[in-house]
């Protein structure tokens, strides 16, 4: 395995432990039934937000089982501002950044499903 691979894995793999700790410590928040979790069909989550911490906060609630594959579509307009929210978004949640305002959605969808 390329090191350089194997350090960002592990840098990931750290920080997420390090931020799902800290917001579930920080907030009290607990995932109360796993049982609609268990499924092996596709899942959507979605959140209607108002800061961008409702989505780490829905993000330590889902077991890390799912965490390991799931990936969060974001607005690029706001995390690609700065090389620090660049590298959250795509290294540590490998999120899928979309443009907002898109005059072509169907380029948007298919960033999605790529």
């Amino acid at each position: 395995m390329n090191i350089k691979l194997y350090l960002q894995k592990k840098l990931r793999s750290f920080v997420q432990l390090m931020m799902y700790v800290g917001v579930r410590f920080a907030t009290g928040i607990q995932t109360k039934s796993i049982d609609e979790f268990s499924s092996q069909f596709p899942k959507v989550f979605f959140v209607n937000h108002n800061s961008h911490l409702d989505f780490i906060l829905m993000w330590a609630s889902i077991p890390l089982e799912l965490r390991k594959n799931l990936h969060p579509v974001a607005a690029k307009d706001y995390w690609d501002k700065s090389k620090l929210r660049l590298f959250i978004s795509k290294y540590i949640f490998d999120a899928v950044l979309v443009e907002r305002n898109s005059k072509d959605p169907v380029k948007n969808q298919q960033i999605m499903i790529d």
